[in-house]
């Protein structure tokens, strides 16, 4: 059983293959047939959109003279035997800028008023206790009142 499905399929497959050769030679003949001169198709005839037979030679003739001519340029195109070089684009490029540098986020936790005040200053989870004249970060205190902390810079911590 199975030897004969074989031998059918193998028959099958011949014929196949000798159809497509005959049509793939007729194919061949017939394009050499035509040496680039459309007036061979002369006898062809084809319907237009009208419905009317209109002559395939004309057809293309007038497809033809309406079509409007190629220009073709130079221009883009390269030897194919040179290696390949993209072109240099240019490169843009952003000002860079040094960023501004930022000022520690101090929090007035508690302020000592007396004869030598004093503040207690939080940075995160840092207590800094600072009094008139001591650095806090790149600033000298110069005022320390019940209302917050001033540095020389003229920023104020207020105390809440």
């Amino acid at each position: 059983m199975m030897n004969k499905l074989i031998k059918h399929k193998s028959i099958a497959m011949m014929v196949f293959t000798a159809a497509s050769a005959a049509v793939a030679c007729s194919v061949i003949l017939g394009a050499s047939d035509l040496t680039g001169d459309i007036t061979a198709l002369a006898d062809e005839t084809t319907r237009n959109a009208e419905g009317e037979d209109v002559e395939f030679a004309a057809l293309v003739e007038g497809l033809v003279a309406s079509a409007e001519p190629t220009v073709i340029s130079e221009e883009g195109f390269r030897d194919p035997l040179k290696p390949y070089r993209a072109p240099k684009q240019p490169v843009k490029t952003t000002p860079k800028t040094t960023p501004k540098p930022t000022k520690p986020k101090y929090v007035v936790a508690a302020v000592i008023i007396d004869e030598n005040p004093r503040a207690i200053m939080r940075l995160g989870d840092n207590n800094v206790v600072v009094k008139v004249g001591d650095t806090l970060g790149d600033d000298r205190v110069i005022r320390i009142e019940y209302n917050g902390v001033t540095v020389d810079s003229g920023n104020k911590y207020p105390y809440p």
